[in-house]
């Protein structure tokens, strides 16, 4: 097989686990294997979650998350599968049909030995509120709407805060992947932000630097709603006790792993393009800081 798709679930509705999972059911190429990791609380939702799962999806493996948060879920996935790309869908997302093949065609004739993360662009609506009148409507999205041949070469890890990466639309390399530390399982904000990054290896640090490459089309819905994490929801388990002080370590870890210096800065770089992005603390995507 070529990939291992690995589906997190914390609190989902039923119907979006079903979407979830059909979408994987009905790609084009079915050359994969599913994990699929359950953290929820063992409630009446969690029961009928898991009865659909067994009576319509039972070609999927189906383990409960030993730990706790969204990283601890995919790093417990990923130590299951063996096959040679991984690919991430969070449960309350979903793929069109044909993603799957569109990636192993790029990964079986195109791709380069430094490419390790492959995307594609997804696309949603989210809710917008006005300042002035309260009122709320909704507005639609694209993901990953930007091109990564573009970045410099050597540089991708700098990007991906400024762009990140959402994971239902991503496929890693499993091989990098487990030369890296795997997802943090101590933050349930920006540890995906922060793998990818490691995936891509920091110039200042490793002489083995990799790539991001996106693929040709439009491959799927995120769906957007109070419960996601980046929204100050509790997607992932962890910030159930003290939103704000785990929001407070989440901006603790990200300085470990973005900000630089000005006198780090490389001879071959600009100064413009390094204050730029290795200055997050006005940011939106590291608002944490």
């Amino acid at each position: 097989m070529l990939f291992d798709v690995i589906v997190p679930l914390y609190n989902v509705k039923r119907e979006w686990v079903d979407r979830c999972l059909e979408s994987i059911l009905n790609q084009t190429f079915q050359n994969y294997q599913v994990w699929i990791c359950d953290g929820s609380p063992k409630d009446e939702n969690n029961k009928e979650i898991t009865e659909l799962i067994a009576e319509k999806y039972p070609q999927f493996n189906y383990v409960r998350q030993t730990g706790i948060g969204v990283g601890q879920a995919r790093n417990q996935a990923i130590r299951l599968g063996d096959n040679p790309y991984v690919a991430f869908l969070d449960g309350d997302d979903y793929w069109y049909p044909n993603w799957l093949e569109q990636a192993s065609t790029y990964i079986e004739n195109h791709a380069l030995e430094n490419q390790v993360i492959f995307i594609g662009e997804a696309e949603g609506t989210i809710e917008m509120i006005s300042k002035m009148k309260g009122t709320r409507w909704e507005t639609k999205v694209r993901y990953h709407a930007f091109d990564p041949s573009q970045w410099l070469p050597e540089y991708h890890y700098y990007y991906i805060p400024k762009h990140p990466l959402f994971p239902s639309f991503t496929i890693m390399k499993r091989e990098r992947i487990e030369e890296s530390e795997g997802f943090r399982e101590d933050i349930g904000v920006m540890e995906d932000i922060i793998f990818c990054s490691q995936m891509c290896g920091d110039k200042m640090k490793h002489e083995s630097v990799f790539q991001v490459v996106k693929l040709d089309g439009l491959f799927g819905w995120k769906e957007a709603h109070e419960n996601n994490s980046a929204f100050g929801g509790n997607q992932s388990g962890l910030s159930h006790q003290n939103y704000n002080e785990h929001k407070e370590l989440c901006g603790k870890v990200a300085r470990q792993y973005y900000v630089r210096n000005i006198e780090d800065k490389p001879e071959d770089i600009d100064s413009e393009w390094w204050n730029y992005y290795t200055d997050f603390t006005t940011e939106k995507t590291l608002r944490l800081i």
